[in-house]
């Protein structure tokens, strides 16, 4: 998008080159390198970051990591726009080369709090409707749902995203081993002590396995578990208790939107980041690298203590206190900016057009 920004102020783009605006959609604020990012895209020290470090030492991981970055990409960016002769990008990947002119921020302020932003740069809220339509759940997950209502008092839904990383297989062997050890027992002795006079043992956790890429579920699946290929979260969410998944910003703002409480377990990327943020807000939990690194049989048992807690009763469960509180800001933001505002801001470029635009835009694909 740079690249066709610098084409076009160049005139380079043919008779309708002063009618080209481009904008960078920014859905992380992890790629803004901002002070408050403390978990990067790419990262050499994903382990130390997760520590609370001095500003100095920060810096200087920072420094490190935006190097390993430019050393990557910057001679494949380099050798793309001298084809294109256009000027290379001295300063680095993401001081050079990543955001356009104007640029918009899809985080709400609670998320990513108001601070001295990169010149251009407007943040306009959850890339979502008030209004969202609602996608109808398939079928066999609403019979399954339905049938298994009585038997099961918690419903969990574990997701790897879309984009299908290379651990899923792993991610949802985890899950079926939790699943089934919180359907064990509520009496087992390593569960906290708050948790042990709950012993109505009708009140069992069911799980939703949502994946496109059925080959990464393990072939033994446990009682109490069903996979589907896609669910709209607008329709499966209300019914769920809590959300496991990988970070990604779409999921976060599923269950910000649904106040279902989530733990993160990230692989790469911007989930780092956005995972701590969902823990300083107080709606989730992130799944700790010290404790991913430590086997199967530990991961295990600190999932299902989470678990404990983030699907707690409403009457119990301060995670979901707190979105109650949360939505009330989160839904005034999304009144006055959201996409609305989104598209006065696009808009408002081709108002400062000289020469103007014709009466009707023809859109290039």
């Amino acid at each position: 998008m740079k690249s066709i920004e610098d084409l076009a102020t160049g005139g380079r783009l043919g008779p309708r080159a002063p009618l080209i605006r481009c904008v960078t959609a920014i859905l992380s604020p992890s790629l803004l390198r901002t002070p408050d990012v403390k978990q990067p895209p790419f990262s050499l020290f994903r382990v130390l970051r997760e520590r609370s470090l001095p500003t100095c030492v920060t810096r200087c991981l920072n420094f490190v990591d935006d190097t390993a970055v430019d050393l990557t990409f910057l001679p494949r960016l380099d050798v793309h726009r001298r084809a294109l002769r256009l000027q290379l990008c001295p300063k680095g990947v993401y001081k050079d080369f990543f955001l356009c002119e104007r640029s918009l921020l899809f985080v709400p302020e609670w998320f990513a709090p108001p601070q001295v932003w990169p010149q251009g740069l407007h943040q306009v809220g959850w890339p979502i409707e008030v209004n969202d339509t609602t996608e109808p759940m398939p079928e066999d997950l609403a019979r399954w749902l339905e049938c298994t209502e009585r038997k099961y008092g918690r419903t969990v839904v574990f997701t790897c995203g879309t984009g299908n990383p290379r651990h899923a297989s792993d991610f949802f062997k985890a899950s079926v081993s939790v699943v089934a050890r919180m359907n064990k027992s509520y009496r087992d002795k390593d569960l906290p002590s708050k948790f042990r006079v709950i012993v109505d043992e009708k009140i069992r956790t069911r799980a939703v396995f949502l994946t496109a890429h059925p080959e990464v579920l393990p072939e033994a699946v446990v009682e109490g578990v069903f996979h589907c290929a896609y669910a709209d979260f607008n329709a499966l969410l209300p019914k769920c208790t809590a959300i496991i998944h990988g970070g990604g910003v779409g999921t976060v703002t599923a269950a910000v939107t649904h106040a279902t409480p989530q733990l993160i377990v990230p692989s790469a990327f911007d989930q780092f980041d956005n995972g701590r943020r969902v823990q300083l807000a107080g709606i989730g939990e992130v799944m700790p690298a010290k404790v991913r690194c430590k086997g199967s049989k530990r991961v295990v048992k600190k999932v299902r203590e989470i678990l404990w807690k983030l699907s707690d009763p409403w009457e119990t469960n301060e995670y979901r206190k707190r979105y109650v509180r949360l939505k009330r800001t989160d839904d005034a933001e999304r009144a006055s900016k959201g996409l609305p505002l989104a598209v006065g801001h696009v808009l408002e470029m081709f108002d400062t057009m000289d020469p103007k635009p014709p009466a009707v835009l023809e859109f290039m694909s």
